[in-house]
């Protein structure tokens, strides 16, 4: 198997440890970003995307500056706060419809 930090841009699948942060393990990590950036630009060029999505992905997405893995904690604490906060007000305004 390849090897992790061998320069060839594929990690180590023959380790046994869990792949980091969904990575998949089977894509070249350039074909990730070949196919992310295009759906991130995608959805900068949207007029209807709400502008906290498009604030939250220009300030994430500068280039090379931002540390990945910090990113992704802070994204997964966003997710993890604002999922049940946003589903109470969601069933609020359900049950509060005549």
């Amino acid at each position: 198997m390849r090897g992790c930090g061998s320069g060839d841009g594929w990690r180590d699948v023959s380790s046994g440890s869990p792949p980091r942060h969904g990575v998949n393990d089977a894509v070249p990590k350039t074909d990730a970003l070949d196919e992310a950036e295009p759906r991130i630009a995608w959805i900068l060029a949207r007029p209807g995307a709400g502008t906290w999505l498009k604030d939250s992905l220009h300030s994430a997405t500068p280039g090379e500056r931002l540390d990945p893995f910090r990113l992704l904690n802070d994204l997964e604490i966003l997710g993890y706060l604002l999922n049940p906060w946003i589903r109470a007000r969601m069933d609020r305004e359900l049950w509060e419809r005549p």
